[in-house]
């Protein structure tokens, strides 16, 4: 039976949450983790099995959720010439803390 579907997109805005970032593991640790849990063994089993039958090894990829810093409150990081920064946020229209 065919099946339509249709292409619908969605804007959703969340509060940034600089202490949700600083929960991130440092490199070291995230790669520790990734090998205690068999990371490598989900990646190449569960999750490219996943994004081939869903056709999305061409547009979605995968990476280890990491941090190499901490943010204080007043700052969000962004890509700066693909470089992630921290950026002062105080005195501009995001400092209520939606970016």
């Amino acid at each position: 039976m065919p099946t339509s579907s249709t292409s619908q997109e969605m804007e959703l805005e969340l509060p940034y949450a600089v202490d949700t970032f600083n929960k991130f593991s440092s490199p070291s640790n995230a790669n520790t983790q990734f090998l205690k849990e068999d990371g490598q063994v989900l990646l190449e089993t569960l999750l490219r099995e996943f994004f081939t039958r869903h056709q999305m090894t061409q547009t979605f990829g995968l990476s280890l959720l990491h941090r190499h810093f901490g943010l204080k409150e007043h700052e969000a990081l962004v890509d700066a010439n693909s470089t992630s920064t921290p950026w002062d946020l105080r005195g501009t229209s995001t400092a209520s803390g939606v970016v």
